[in-house]
């Protein structure tokens, strides 16, 4: 409610911590079936569910995010935002997948880019789906889930980032 930006960020650093230290206790199965969620599973689920909230806290007016399967803006999709959710795809078939899905604005990026090219052109990006009706103090979410020991070779963020459209 009338939270301060700097004790949004301490609720979430400890709310980060909190769940650091849990996720290594947890193990999840299931009499029914072989299900098993890794605690990487749960922090990547956590993460995105977290940036649905941040947006709406902050009016977000975009969420930006680098997804390798197409599992971030799927899940992120799946909770029904009214802003547009922007994905970037190094895979044909993530690329393809996303853009059939509702909300999901899909680009294929050349195997090359890194982390600030996404945030270049996801900018250039923001500004063609709002025809430049976007102000400079709009606030736009940045977001990265993965498996850490799958993907450390993308130097992508493993998180929220949210930054005003005049700092990207």
């Amino acid at each position: 409610g009338d939270l301060t930006a700097d004790e949004i960020v301490d609720n979430l650093m400890y709310t980060h911590d909190v769940l650091g230290a849990i996720s290594h206790d947890i193990s999840i199965t299931s009499s029914q079936s072989d299900i098993y969620m890794s605690p990487d599973d749960y922090l990547t689920d956590y993460i995105i569910f977290t940036s649905y909230q941040i947006y709406q806290d902050l009016s977000a007016r975009a969420i930006i995010c680098y997804t390798e399967d197409g599992s971030i803006a799927s899940k992120l999709a799946s909770l029904k935002p009214n802003i547009p959710i922007i994905a970037f795809s190094k895979s044909d078939v993530t690329y393809r997948y996303l853009n059939m899905m509702r909300w999901v604005k899909s680009y294929k990026i050349s195997t090359s880019f890194d982390y600030e090219n996404i945030k270049k052109i996801g900018k250039e990006v923001i500004r063609v789906i709002f025809k430049w009706n976007i102000t400079l103090d709009d606030k736009i979410v940045f977001v990265h889930a993965s498996n850490t020991a799958i993907h450390q070779h993308s130097h992508m963020i493993n998180g929220i980032e949210i930054y005003k459209f005049k700092e990207i």
